[in-house]
């Protein structure tokens, strides 16, 4: 992929980053958000004979869909407000000849451990389905 899309993709993220919808009744609060992440990483080569593979950034594209429930019911179940909800991404490896690419489904809770005006402390923990469209293979992968 080019640097120039990369680079629109980037800045659709940064301007569609996030949605939030909250509602609420009498004794709640419920919020829902689409939140997207954008990211590029960078590979370190030791190995002149792997140049070749890391001439390309890898990047990844992520799509969250969650919920958060403020009510007094929730704050009792665990003694925190609990984020729930399903994470889509993508994975360009940077040469995907060799790397290919890879397609991830995710369920996760997020505990808000620290919530406050200044500081908001999270675990993300999550269980899921990634597809890789290369297996490593000892004979035909470098």
């Amino acid at each position: 992929m080019s640097r120039l899309r990369i680079g629109v993709l980037c800045m659709v993220c940064m301007t569609c980053g996030s949605l939030r919808i909250a509602y609420g009744q009498k004794d709640s609060i419920r919020a829902f958000s689409i939140e997207s992440r954008f990211q590029v990483g960078k590979v370190l080569v030791k190995l002149p004979e792997l140049k070749e593979l890391a001439k390309n950034n890898p990047w990844s594209f992520q799509l969250d869909l969650s919920k958060v429930n403020f009510s007094q019911v929730a704050w009792n179940a665990c003694g925190c407000y609990m984020k729930t909800g399903v994470t889509l991404g993508y994975t360009n490896f940077g040469n995907p000849k060799y790397m290919g690419h890879s397609f991830s489904g995710v369920l996760f809770q997020e505990p808000y451990l620290v919530r406050s005006n200044r500081l908001q402390l999270s675990l993300r923990a999550g269980v899921g389905l990634t597809y890789i469209t290369k297996t490593y293979d000892s004979l035909t992968n470098p």
